[in-house]
């Protein structure tokens, strides 16, 4: 299944979309307790430490809504976890001062993210098999 995806975004019958600020996935070949949203709590940290304004995007794996949802204005968790996530819901209680959109269409997530709070970088979690969305850097 991901040979013949991967395939068609490689020969142009599905397209990857560019959203127009800075985008890092971060992402594992394998599911699961890898470590990716530490990951991405530490370098929503770090980033903010050197001066950026960052965000995160998510589908929201296990969350019993669909559509957009804003996890986090940057003020806290909106929701609960079955509403936005287990990993949304805790970045959104982890992090300061960082918006969080889950959303199954990444790409509409990503410009609403934009739209509402103008991010230097959004950090996508749990993509690096999301194509949709170029990407400026993959951390696998």
């Amino acid at each position: 299944m991901i040979y013949w995806r991967n395939y068609f975004y490689r020969f142009g019958f599905f397209i990857s979309r560019k959203l127009p600020c800075k985008v890092i996935s971060i992402g594992n070949i394998t599911t699961g307790g890898t470590g990716k949203t530490p990951t991405v709590i530490y370098l929503c940290r770090y980033l903010q430490e050197k001066g950026f304004r960052v965000a995160v995007l998510s589908r929201g794996y296990g969350r019993s809504t669909k559509g957009t949802i804003i996890a986090s204005n940057g003020n806290g968790a909106q929701g609960t976890w079955q509403e936005t996530g287990d990993e949304p819901y805790l970045m959104a209680r982890k992090l300061n001062n960082v918006p969080i959109i889950v959303d199954e269409d990444r790409f509409r997530g990503g410009l609403l993210l934009i739209e509402k709070f103008n991010p230097d970088i959004i950090l996508m979690d749990d993509a690096f098999q999301h194509r949709a969305i170029e990407r400026d850097l993959d951390l696998v």
